[in-house]
């Protein structure tokens, strides 16, 4: 397998994420064009955590934390509303076995898991993936949002939006 990341050694953080946005990058849509296809076909050079028939994990080339991989589909779709389901189940299997190679070999306080869906959903990169972030206690990642109690009256209106009938276990 080809291993390499010096392609981006020494590249600002910016610059790498203006690439990643720009037309080229992963902004593009369609498998011709999507950075994560080209990293499967070798165009782009990644280096490879794990590998199966249907997945590739690989390192990410802006990690929040050492050991940050992303886990793709081979097949290219654009999220978690357009991948088939088996597709989904290899690349949920494939994000359990990174989280086991990473936490087995980099012994982290702890593992986060993250997937967007669309701009609004915080998904740059249009070909579905998932992050494996490995978790030190004192690493800087913070929570994007406060666990705090929400209002019961707004609950039942997004219930009834779903059409669910209100109660603790919905319909």
């Amino acid at each position: 397998m080809q291993s390499s990341t010096a392609w981006f050694s020494g590249v600002p953080r910016d610059v790498r994420l203006w690439w990643l946005e720009s037309e080229e990058g992963a902004m593009a849509n369609g498998p011709d064009e999507c950075v994560f296809c080209k990293v499967l076909r070798w165009q782009l050079p990644s280096t490879v955590v794990f590998e199966d028939a249907r997945t590739m994990a690989f390192l990410d080339i802006a990690p929040a934390t050492d050991g940050h991989t992303v886990v793709i589909p081979k097949r290219h779709t654009a999220d978690l509303l357009s991948v088939s389901t088996a597709d989904l189940a290899a690349v949920i299997r494939t994000t359990q076995t990174v989280a086991r190679i990473l936490d087995g070999r980099l012994n982290p306080d702890g593992l986060s898991i993250f997937q967007s869906n669309r701009a609004a959903g915080w998904q740059d990169v249009f070909h579905l993936h998932f992050h494996v972030v490995p978790r030190w206690t004192d690493d800087p990642l913070r929570r994007p949002w406060r666990t705090t109690p929400g209002s019961a009256q707004r609950t039942a209106e997004v219930a009834a939006r779903l059409g669910l009938s209100p109660g603790p276990r919905g319909s």
